[in-house]
């Protein structure tokens, strides 16, 4: 598939194979730390650079993954032999998906916004649903998220004062990229108040629909207006 696919035409927006040819390297890092939680996005960040440098620009999926397998398959076979030899457990999500799961996760992510898109959907949840009265129940709002981004995302928009679109969601990508970092719960007036969740798919839901393994639902009830 070409990376060239993965764009808004109409919005103008960049494609994945524009980021990969026009970001530097510390920004491909920053990227790959920030959205897609990659543990070697300076190796794979790097090595795009040298790719495109040497070899041209990187235009199809098939490409990327392999570039990006080159890069992280030896050093997970080298971290798999300190584990054996420890008699540590190896827990590790990576074997259950392709190395570059993460590199593809944070490049949609990127393209299409969608962090500051899934909290301006939650901005407009909160304006459109019913407040809370004395004659009838508040509305509520019930949010699946696929990724822990999207699930910390929207648990601190249901614990905050606000979810000031680009606002949360930029703290958000920032806290991954600092040790210890995460959002500030500073609040006056609660907006949300989550009354279910996390719930997860049940085994045999699974089963029937391996894309639903990695969901999480959380109910968030209108507590207030703005």
């Amino acid at each position: 598939m070409q990376l060239s696919r993965f764009k808004d035409e109409a919005a103008g927006c960049p494609s994945a194979a524009d980021v990969l040819m026009g970001l530097s390297a510390s920004q491909l890092n920053r990227v790959f730390k920030a959205y897609g939680e990659e543990r070697f996005s300076g190796r794979i960040a790097k090595a795009v650079v040298e790719c495109r440098n040497t070899l041209g620009p990187i235009r199809s999926t098939k490409q990327l993954a392999d570039l990006v397998a080159s890069v992280v398959s030896p050093l997970n076979q080298r971290q798999k032999r300190s584990i054996r030899s420890g008699n540590e457990e190896e827990n590790d999500e990576r074997t259950s998906s392709h190395v570059a799961t993460r590199i593809f996760q944070a490049l949609r992510i990127f393209v299409n916004d969608e962090l500051n898109e899934l909290c301006c959907g939650l901005e407009a949840a909160h304006r459109l649903l019913r407040g809370p009265s004395p004659d009838a129940p508040a509305g509520r709002a019930a949010v699946i998220s696929f990724h822990s981004l999207e699930d910390r995302l929207i648990k601190r928009a249901f614990a905050m004062s606000g979810c000031n679109g680009y606002g949360l969601a930029q703290r958000l990508a920032d806290s991954s990229l600092e040790s210890g970092s995460f959002l500030s719960t500073d609040q006056t007036s609660t907006l949300w108040r989550q009354i279910a969740g996390p719930l997860r798919p049940s085994g045999e839901e699974v089963q029937q629909n391996r894309r639903s393994r990695s969901a999480k639902l959380r109910i968030g009830e209108k507590a207030s207006t703005y």
